[in-house]
């Protein structure tokens, strides 16, 4: 689909990529009579046998927007998929998309604006280790967090946008489930917390660059200093990749505390 169908691909230096893209309005039409198709594999209503309901009976019973909307969904999907395939992007976060004009119909092209982006890059101050050293030689009980505030000090990264927004979002969601299940609105909390939401948003935004900070340090650190996680050490984990971050990630802390 994508070498059918171009895509003009824009850089950004904060290594977001934007993806436009123009869905000709033939293509929408064979691919709404596919997924029309597959609907009527399985349709049942009164008078026919399952799988032989004739489509324009079919048409007439279900919503119109919901069949463009699945249209729309299978389009994308798949051009997405091929585009980042076929140009080597590593998307570390799900596209947002645009799509004009809206509403969506048959007939017309789509044109499509989908963002997202790969992982950002990161500098580390070459004499960050100086003042861990000096953290382990004190006395603070807290050494563990003082290393960590340093690294993220020590630390340049331009984040993209769309890394932040969608970090953000996923903290929301998670905080509407989470006063869900205490019985509480999201409204509630805030105000048991005495907080605004957009004060809510800058706090959570905060937490997500300092997070993303210290797992960029991590990797930066590892690779500096040919730090490797062996397959013995995954032998337990169920999840290898989950399991190599975290170990990874310990063998840098060790290193760190023991400058």
């Amino acid at each position: 689909m994508a070498d059918k169908h171009p895509a003009n691909i824009r850089h950004l230096p904060d290594q977001t990529f934007v993806i436009d893209l123009t869905l000709p309005a033939s293509v929408i039409n064979t691919e709404h009579q596919r997924q029309l198709s597959l609907i009527q594999t399985n349709f049942k209503t009164k008078g026919f046998r399952p799988g032989k309901v004739p489509l324009d009976i079919i048409k007439q019973q279900l919503d119109a927007q919901d069949l463009i909307l699945k249209t729309a969904q299978a389009l994308i999907s798949q051009s997405y998929s091929d585009i980042i395939k076929t140009n080597q992007l590593r998307p570390v976060v799900p596209p947002k998309i645009t799509i004009h004009p809206l509403p969506l119909k048959l007939g017309v092209d789509w044109r499509l604006e989908i963002s997202s982006c790969q992982l950002p890059s990161l500098r580390l101050d070459r004499h960050y280790q100086d003042q861990i050293k000096k953290i382990n030689q004190g006395q603070d009980k807290n050494k563990l967090g003082l290393i960590f505030d340093h690294l993220v000090k020590s630390s340049q990264v331009q984040f993209p946008p769309v890394l932040i927004e969608s970090g953000l979002e996923n903290k929301l969601s998670h905080l509407i489930d989470q006063t869900q299940q205490a019985g509480i609105t999201v409204s509630d909390y805030l105000k048991s917390k005495n907080l605004s939401l957009d004060a809510l948003k800058d706090h959570y935004r905060s937490q997500i660059k300092t997070e993303w900070t210290l797992n960029l340090a991590f990797n930066q650190i590892a690779a500096d200093n040919h730090i490797t996680v062996a397959k013995s050490d995954l032998a337990k984990s169920p999840h290898p990749s989950l399991g190599h971050l975290i170990a990874l990630q310990q063998k840098v802390i060790k290193f760190l505390t023991q400058l």
